[in-house]
């Protein structure tokens, strides 16, 4: 591990290398969720790779609708003794720590700020879908208030709250159910802070993924936000961590409090040198970053000797790329899709070849076999290119890293005279290469709702004859674990086996189920419906199988990869055959499916 991994990371290494951070989380895993009380909404959530508790608390105005106030929150997992340690920050600038414990039942908090203390009481009902809170505390102007402990608020579980609440947190929002106060009134509280808003990521000369940094506004932009993840050659998580920054309300200094394996403290601060060059300071320590454009910044770690600043040894300067706002992505993949359909309906093939890499791989329900590069892609296109038009809907974007994105959604062939000649489903992996979006992997299969129901007379040569191109690579070995995995779970008949092989992001694009599938509860119904159609007593039982047939890292650790599938009868029979293109995230071991794109072969 070299400095500048060691430096930022130290606060936590011996927490990740002593414990399991997910284990000792789920202590806390009762108060997830989203809860409405009359006057706002708490979101509680544990992070999944360093079991810190998070918590959201919005406090609406007076017209019961328009966010006034926040307060945001985070906790260790619980120690030996049950005991974890808050570090709460409040819109009103303030902040303040806190110890809680939690049996539970019962939790109890004992805060401190500014030279006051506090003592708060919530006990969740049986059920655990209300709780009743006593003594609650406020951040405010004059740091805090605090209700009686005889006084009390009841808090009631949303019916569908998700043990991620910050999912909850965009559909309420996107509901209308509260409004966020305009943006003018939630500026980060400096703007030299600003360009480092959003999800940024360091590649090592290899290409794997080093480190991961999110940075966002807190707490209605009074208080900055950076999550930091650090990864080895293979993808294991090595460190992670939080640092929350702020201004002191009495000396007006930027500082920076972060999290060890017990506590969370006052780690340093952070100096300017005119808009353009951001330091962080850590002891006698620094992180010198260097803005290079809205895009990129580069980062070097300095050390105090002899009370000056040198060169950190052994220190070796990064750079960070920044990953594709929502926005940005969803512009990027709607004016790929406008140039796409244009160019076939006008029939020009060099054109919509123009909008593949050349590499490419297209997985479609008229190849039995996927189509490797553009020669094969063009010969596909060429015979019905200009025959009626395509429409194609964008449904879902998920940024991979700075250089690909994937989206998904819904598409239809429409002849010329308006007749509806197919209707599907698609999943693609896009590549941005000198300033232009390309299609780098595109799976395209049509509706078939009634699943192996109509295999049909068909009989297909086993793809286990089929040869694969790259069998030893790790990316190939990746894939092929997701495949073992995912067989076993539909060979138990089990949805919930399968379910957890998704990643919490991940999108499942099916041509037997209708729509873009996403969030675990979805995904769970979708899996069940595929799994319904299997146990079908008016068919034989079908045994499903797959096979990789090219496998390829993407950036960081993601893998893209494709391969076929096929469907046995009980007397072993292929009775029905198709292809998928998936994408995995890879740390190690563990392979978890952020795309499943998959179709039947159906050529008519």
């Amino acid at each position: 591990m070299n400095i500048f991994q060691k430096v930022t990371g130290c606060l936590l290494l011996a927490f990740i290398g002593s414990q399991n951070p997910v284990i000792q989380g789920q202590d806390l895993q009762p108060l997830t969720g989203t809860w409405k009380n009359n006057n706002g909404y708490f979101f509680n959530w544990i992070d999944d790779d360093s079991g810190i508790f998070n918590f959201i608390r919005f406090q609406l105005a007076e017209d019961g609708k328009t966010v006034s106030k926040a307060i945001e929150g985070w906790a260790t997992p619980p120690n030996q003794a049950g005991l974890s340690h808050r570090f709460v920050a409040s819109s009103s600038g303030r902040h303040a720590t806190a110890y809680q414990t939690f049996d539970g039942k019962e939790l109890r908090v004992h805060w401190v700020s500014q030279g006051k203390a506090g003592h708060e009481r919530v006990e969740l009902s049986p059920d655990g879908n209300s709780m009743v809170a006593n003594g609650s505390f406020d951040l405010n102007e004059q740091g805090f208030s605090m209700r009686d402990l005889g006084d009390s608020a009841t808090s009631t579980k949303l019916p569908d709250s998700n043990e991620r609440a910050y999912k909850n947190f965009w559909g309420l929002l996107q509901d209308e159910a509260f409004v966020m106060p305009d943006e003018s009134e939630t500026q980060l509280f400096d703007a030299r802070l600003q360009p480092l808003l959003g999800r940024w990521q360091s590649a090592r000369k290899d290409g794997s993924l080093q480190l991961e940094i999110y940075w966002r506004k807190s707490t209605l932009g009074k208080f900055l936000y950076e999550s930091y993840k650090f990864y080895d050659e293979l993808g294991n998580l090595t460190a992670t961590g939080l640092n929350i920054s702020g201004k002191d309300p009495y000396s007006d200094r930027i500082l920076i409090w972060g999290n060890n394996a017990e506590a969370f403290t006052q780690k340093g601060g952070w100096d300017f040198v005119g808009d353009k060059t951001l330091i962080q300071r850590e002891g006698d320590w620094r992180l010198i970053r260097d803005i290079k454009d809205s895009n990129t910044i580069t980062g070097r770690w300095e050390q105090k000797v002899a009370g000056r600043y040198r060169k950190a040894k052994d220190s070796v300067p990064y750079t960070l790329r920044k990953l594709h706002s929502n926005q940005e992505a969803t512009v990027a993949i709607e004016g790929f899709l406008s140039g796409f359909v244009k160019a076939f309906a006008d029939g020009d093939l060099k054109a919509l070849m123009k909008h593949y890499h050349k590499d490419a791989v297209k997985l479609t329900s008229r190849s039995i076999d996927p189509l490797v590069g553009k020669k094969a892609i063009a010969a596909d296109f060429a015979p019905r290119i200009g025959e009626g038009q395509l429409k194609a809907t964008l449904t879902r974007v998920t940024r991979l890293t700075p250089d690909h994105l994937m989206g998904c959604g819904e598409f239809q062939h429409v002849g010329s005279n308006g007749e509806v000649m197919a209707t599907g489903q698609w999943g693609n992996v896009f590549l941005l290469e000198k300033g232009r979006w390309l299609m780098l992997q595109e799976s395209a299969h049509l509706l078939n709702l009634g699943g192996i129901a109509d295999a049909g007379t068909h009989s297909f040569q086993d793809i286990r004859e089929t040869e694969c191109s790259n069998p030893s690579t790790a990316a190939f070995t990746a894939s092929e674990t997701m495949a073992r995995d995912y067989l076993q779970g539909w060979t138990n008949r089990d949805p919930e086996q399968i379910v957890n092989l998704f990643h919490h992001t991940g999108t499942r694009v099916v041509s037997a189920v209708k729509g873009v599938t996403k969030h675990h509860k979805n995904l769970r119904a979708s899996i069940l419906k595929d799994l319904e159609v299997n146990n079908n007593p008016s068919i034989q039982e079908a045994k499903l199988d797959a096979i990789t047939l090219g496998a390829t890292p993407i950036g960081g650790n993601l893998v893209m990869a494709y391969g076929k599938w096929q469907n046995k009868t009980s007397d072993g029979k292929v009775s029905q055959i198709g292809t998928w293109g998936n994408v995995m995230r890879q740390r190690g071991d563990e392979v978890k499916i952020i795309l499943e794109a998959a179709g039947n072969y159906h050529p008519d």
